[in-house]
Order: C-alpha cells, then sequence, then structure tokens
C-alpha cells in the first residue's frame, strides 16, 4: 500500500472522509461555517493537477466594520504561509501571485482564491462572562479553480476562535488569525496530499 493509499484509509477509518452527495470531503465538516474540511468537487481528480502552476490571489479580508484591523498584515500572513503549506503538500510546482506573462503550454494551472472574514467579538464580555462569551472568530474560504477551464474544482473551510487570555491582554484578533491562518493551511496541505 503506498503513502496516499494509507492516509486516505486512515482518514476512513477516523471518519475524516465521507461524501457529501457526490462530492468528497476531507476533515469534519460542521453545522453552519465551522469545521476544517477540504470539499473536492465531484469527478475531480487533484492528482491529474501535480507540478501544476499555481497562480495565488493576494487574499480579499473583511472584518467588523467599527474595528479596524491590520489588514496588511493579515494578507500577508495568510498568503506566506499559505504558499509555505502549499510548498510543503509536494504537489504543485511554481507557485506565483500573477500569471506569467507566456503560460506553460505542458502544465495545468490552478488559480486559488482566499476569502477571510474576522469578527473582533468583545473584549469585555471575555473578561466579565469568560466561558467562551464574546470570543473572537475567523472563517477562511479558499476555491481552488482549473484556470484553463474556469471549473472549481475544490473548497476548503476554515474556522477558529479565540477567547483566551491573550485576547484581553494583548494581540487580539490579529494574533489569533495568525494561530489559526497555520494550524489550517496546515490541515488543507495534509487534505490535499490525501485527495491526490
Amino acid at each position: 500500500m503506498n503513502w496516499k493509499m494509507a492516509v486516505v484509509m486512515g482518514l476512513l477509518i477516523a471518519g475524516g472522509v465521507t461524501a457529501v452527495g457526490e462530492a468528497r470531503v476531507y476533515g469534519e465538516k460542521k453545522k453552519g461555517s465551522k469545521g476544517r474540511y477540504l470539499e473536492v468537487e465531484d469527478g475531480v481528480d487533484l492528482g491529474s493537477y501535480r507540478g501544476a502552476l499555481v497562480i495565488l490571489e493576494a487574499a480579499e479580508i473583511t472584518s467588523d466594520k467599527d474595528k479596524p484591523v491590520d489588514t496588511e498584515s493579515v494578507r500577508a500572513t495568510s498568503d506566506d504561509t499559505l504558499r509555505e503549506q502549499l510548498r510543503a503538500a509536494g504537489l504543485f510546482g511554481d507557485i506565483v501571485a500573477a500569471p506569467p506573462l507566456e503560460l506553460p503550454a505542458d502544465k495545468p494551472i490552478l488559480r486559488i482564491t482566499t476569502k477571510l472574514t474576522l469578527q473582533h467579538g468583545s473584549q469585555a464580555m471575555r473578561f466579565f462572562v469568560g466561558a467562551g462569551a464574546g470570543k473572537s472568530k475567523l472563517h477562511i474560504q479558499i476555491e481552488i479553480f482549473d484556470a484553463r477551464k474556469g471549473a472549481l474544482l475544490a473548497t476548503f473551510n476554515g474556522y477558529g476562535t479565540g477567547a483566551g487570555f491573550w485576547s484581553i491582554s494583548g494581540g487580539g484578533v490579529q494574533r489569533m488569525a495568525r494561530d489559526d491562518l497555520e494550524e489550517s493551511y496546515i490541515k488543507l496541505a495534509e487534505y490535499l496530499r490525501a485527495a491526490e
């Protein structure tokens, strides 16, 4: 048994791969936007994209309107961490931020988009109520497209919260985002290897 089959079998045994309609889901899909999972569209063979050129678009970030966030810092963290984990997955070729002047004719081309939604929560609720009240939240949605066909291949969902002491004392949503982005993108790389 090769390592890919071993990973898939391990996920199946652990309940990590489930069918949703005809799509394959790697990870744990929870109610609403919660959970970390990769949903691969019906009939898509991610293994056929081995060595693909990846165009990694800059993350799109939204947050609470009345609470500022250093979007450039969060975007840089997201893009750098995602690029690092895609490389660590070992599936793809070059990962670039913009299409090259000449697209290679001999390689598949993927386009990856990232949307991050940050909710700051309430420091007062975290301090006075505790027990998870007022926690910060991060929702990550990554879509992987075949750039030549314009077809959606897979969607990754990441979700994280921050309710710990550092959310009150310092770092707040920025630190929570950094930590959850890293955890989520490590999971994405794991699921991509399993789905190949």
